[in-house]
């Protein structure tokens, strides 16, 4: 009792540094709570964006140029590593339909309209049925492409919220028509079976929109690949979906050991990688950074 009545006494004397005391300790536990806070946090969307979807189960095989290749940095795909069709349906059939490749194109930048009145700039993206896992599209009206779709290429779109507001207004867009115009302008008519919610950030008024905001409209991969004939198919990555299985470490041996007999070159050589260890690495130094700042903090 008499210590804390001479702290107390001492404190009351030296009102100023009692304050500037009180005050360090204040920050440096605020700070310590804010930054662990701010880790778990970066964690936390991590797991929802990755862990959340049908992309955590995806495999990533691509050809990949040896380091020690004198040409590396001016050096094509060869024709030996290009993922021919035979190639990428003998992988799916080895596993009985559980493993399903994802069907993606590239995307291509235009305008996207209605009649003749210009609305808003867009890229068009081909997609197959299993894309609205992968992008993690939230349908508010109409639907999601279909196996049909895909089959009878059909200049079907799914376009974002934003994009049925600038050209629709307060109309149901549904089974309206989009016309795009691709890099050399022309124009391509599409029918409008679907709408997603768009998050993005918005502007002040639609001219903004048009100007700054590049939504994406989705079409089946088979039409783009019809519409663009000219536009190379030849890749060095293709990914798939593994979902019907629970060991991926035994797909990702088996793939490696698969890919790389039938796809061999001097210079180039095959890897094979998974989104959970993708996941795993991005959380790794995401918890270095978040205990790196708590030591800065403590």
């Amino acid at each position: 009792i008499k210590y804390v009545r001479t702290a107390i006494s001492s404190m009351g004397q030296n009102r100023h540094r009692t304050i500037l005391t009180m005050l360090g300790i204040c920050i440096s536990v605020f700070s310590i709570v804010i930054f662990y806070t701010l880790g778990e946090s970066i964690n936390a969307s991590i797991r929802q964006t990755y862990g959340s979807r049908e992309g955590h189960n995806m495999v990533f095989v691509e050809a990949v140029q040896n380091q020690d290749s004198k040409t590396q940095s001016a050096q094509k795909i060869p024709q030996e590593m290009m993922f021919t069709e035979a190639i990428l349906e003998g992988f799916e059939k080895k596993w009985n339909g559980s493993v399903t490749l994802f069907q993606e194109t590239s995307s291509c930048a235009g305008n996207i309209y209605v009649q003749a009145d210009e609305k808003c700039i867009c890229h068009v993206l081909g997609l197959g049925v299993d894309g609205r896992f992968a992008y993690e599209m939230d349908i508010i009206s109409g639907r999601y492409l279909t196996d049909e779709d895909v089959r009878q290429k059909q200049p079907v779109a799914i376009i974002s919220s934003l994009t049925a507001e600038l050209c629709f207004g307060s109309e149901n867009p549904l089974g309206e028509y989009i016309w795009f115009d691709d890099e050399q302008g022309i124009p391509h008519q599409l029918t409008i079976v679907g709408v997603y919610q768009y998050y993005g950030d918005r502007y002040a008024t639609s001219e903004e929109n048009r100007l700054y905001t590049e939504t994406t409209v989705y079409v089946p991969y088979s039409y783009w690949q019809a519409v663009f004939p000219a536009t190379p198919n030849d890749t060095a990555m293709v990914r798939f979906n593994a979902n019907g299985i629970s060991d991926v470490n035994m797909l990702r041996n088996v793939a490696q050991t698969y890919f790389s007999s039938l796809m061999q070159h001097k210079d180039w050589h095959i890897e094979v990688t998974l989104m959970s260890d993708v996941l795993h690495s991005i959380q790794k130094y995401v918890d270095l950074l978040r205990h790196f700042i708590t030591l800065i903090a403590m």
